[in-house]
């Protein structure tokens, strides 16, 4: 607990006034004597004070909140404080805006963030400009040579049912004489091709088998027939088209031979009839 007195404390001339008033006893009446004369001390700390401080007369000012207890009376001190706090003042006018501070250091770089979830598919774009054209690829290489052999049957064919030898690019047909085609290279598959411009009468039917001697020295004798050359045409078909291996080699010979259950020129609608074998 501090003890102040009143030469010490620093306090309103006002408050001063009034304590000084009332330590005498006012101002209008006789000045004590001499003996009579004594100073009310002040004293101060934090809160209210207690009653074993200070005599009758002296004053209590609470550091904390600026309230003045006094003066004490009866060896008690009043329990309701005077206020030395004025009213709050008006807010002063902001002062200037300080300059820019100087840019602080470079933060360490944080923790890479989860990765967050995939956004929606967006809007297809427009369809870009035609590229230029690109340059020509490189020839490739050349496919093994073909072979065409091709048939046909006058629609006056008047050969009656039998078997026989026909002969390539001409409408003869004969049953005395084999016809045959030496070929010029090898190749691996064949397709038999027959077709009708008539239409034969109910019944009717002409097959073609393509039959196939080896070489280099074939003879009419070796003439044989291979699996899967064979086509017939009738009233319900009227092509026919049949493919298959043949791995015939450069030196074979084949005939087209021709079995007919009735002539050419007996079909219900007149036509001739062509042949072809494609061979690669």
């Amino acid at each position: 607990m501090t003890r102040r007195t009143l030469p010490t404390r620093q306090l309103p001339v006002a408050v001063l006034a009034v304590l000084l008033l009332s330590a005498c006893g006012g101002g209008d009446g006789p000045a004590p004597s001499a003996p009579e004369i004594t100073h009310p001390v002040f004293y101060g700390g934090p809160g209210a004070p207690v009653a074993s401080v200070g005599k009758d007369g002296d004053y209590f000012v609470d550091d904390q909140t600026g309230a003045l207890y006094g003066p004490k009376a009866a060896g008690a001190w009043p329990t309701v404080p005077v206020s030395l706090v004025g009213p709050a003042g008006a807010d002063g006018a902001a002062g200037p805006e300080g300059p820019a501070g100087a840019t602080g250091a470079t933060g360490a770089t944080g923790a890479t963030g989860a990765t967050g979830a995939a956004g929606a598919t967006g809007a297809t774009g427009p369809a870009g400009a035609a590229g230029t054209a690109g340059p020509a690829g490189a020839t490739g290489a050349t496919g093994p040579a073909s072979v065409d052999y091709s048939w046909s049957l006058a629609s006056g064919n008047l050969s009656p049912p039998g078997t026989y030898s026909v002969l390539a690019g001409s409408s003869i047909s004969v049953s005395t004489t084999r016809f045959a085609q030496i070929l010029p290279h090898d190749c691996g598959t064949g397709t038999l091709r027959v077709a009708t411009l008539g239409v034969p009468d109910v019944g009717q039917t002409h097959t073609f088998k393509l039959l196939r001697a080896p070489g280099p020295s074939p003879v009419v004798a070796d003439l044989t027939d291979p699996a899967a050359f064979s086509c017939t045409i009738s009233s319900a078909a009227r092509t026919c088209i049949t493919s298959g291996l043949v791995n015939f080699s450069a030196g074979d010979a084949i005939e087209l031979q021709w079995t007919n259950t009735a002539t050419v020129a007996d079909q219900a609608v007149n036509g001739a009839i062509g042949i072809t074998f494609s061979c690669s």
